[in-house]
């Protein structure tokens, strides 16, 4: 019979179902233990007649919990697939609760669990990461339209550009279903982190290649933002507000950050982006070369995935 408990890492049927999780990396293994045993995540065990044989992980990214990353999704070789699906419905009910959106960012290797998390309408999408050398490059032409203009990005363009933000990630843009770290609110506080130098996993930000561009009446209509990490310039986020596309704002956006990436004597340019995002079109033209991919499931209460279900 099935059934689900609480996942308690340092009894021993569920440290067996760890252990075959990690590897038995016990540096790794001794870290995840003390994450679960701070509460920092939780997770669910499934049980046939009493043993062991598939556990979930999560943790909130938020508080009150409202966003939740599914960390673990591991089950033993001959776990029955009934038994997974099961524990999947009974993972993402208990996370529905509260969540307003669920994300899977780590490759799910079990097919029953996948199987699982698409019939509960979770959809998923492949981010990459794209590179380009800059060295010594020449960039092609990308010219202004009439009565625009470009400026690095200033403290006094910051409210405009997160306007431009929240207006170019509606939930109808695939970005917006894909990458629920930078979408609404939560990309308008990455974008001001990043400027202050308090983001994670950046070493600086690049003021110089990080650009707006002003409308004719002085308004900002387009950004990007681009920040220095291990030695290469990377564009975190750029984006085009909707009623200034297709003008080439982005194409000059892109190659003035690389040109003033060259300058600062940088090597290389990367970036990610949504496989479907028709954005990589664009950089690919610009000689970006996709290096890594992965897939990430997406979960919504307001269903805003749900369009992009292949």
């Amino acid at each position: 019979m099935f059934a689900t408990q609480p996942f308690v890492p340092t009894q021993p049927g569920h440290l067996a179902l760890l252990r075959q999780a990690l590897g038995d990396d016990a540096e790794i293994l001794a870290q995840v233990q003390e994450v679960f045993a701070e509460g920092k995540i939780q997770g669910l065990c499934g049980t046939v007649d009493g043993q062991p044989v598939a556990f979930t992980g999560w943790r909130w990214k938020d508080t009150p919990p409202t966003y939740a990353q599914l960390m673990f999704l591991y089950a033993r070789p001959d776990a029955a697939d009934e038994g997974v699906m099961a524990l999947t419905d009974v993972t993402l009910t208990t996370l529905r609760e509260t969540a307003d959106v669920i994300e899977v960012p780590s490759p799910v290797a079990t097919p029953a669990f996948r199987t699982a998390l698409q019939g509960q309408d979770v959809v998923f999408f492949e981010r990459c990461t794209m590179l380009r050398s800059i060295a010594g490059d020449s960039l092609p032409d990308a010219a202004l339209p009439e009565g625009y203009r470009l400026e690095i990005w200033g403290d006094q363009h910051q409210i405009q550009v997160e306007h431009v933000a929240l207006a170019a990630n509606q939930h109808t843009e695939i970005d917006a279903a894909a990458v629920p770290d930078a979408t609404g609110e939560r990309l308008v506080a990455i974008l001001r982190n990043m400027r202050i130098g308090s983001y994670p996993g950046i070493d600086r930000w690049h003021a110089a290649a990080s650009l707006v561009v002003l409308t004719p009446a002085g308004d900002v209509c387009g950004y990007i933002a681009t920040v220095v990490s291990e030695e290469m310039g990377f564009v975190a986020d750029t984006a085009v507000h909707p009623a200034h596309r297709r003008q080439g704002l982005a194409r000059l956006l892109l190659t003035q950050s690389i040109a003033a990436c060259q300058a600062d004597g940088l090597t290389k340019m990367g970036l990610a982006v949504t496989t479907r995002n028709p954005a990589r079109n664009l950089y690919a033209s610009l000689e970006f070369e996709t290096a890594t991919c992965g897939d990430l499931g997406v979960w919504w209460r307001d269903g805003r995935q749900l369009p992009w279900r292949v």
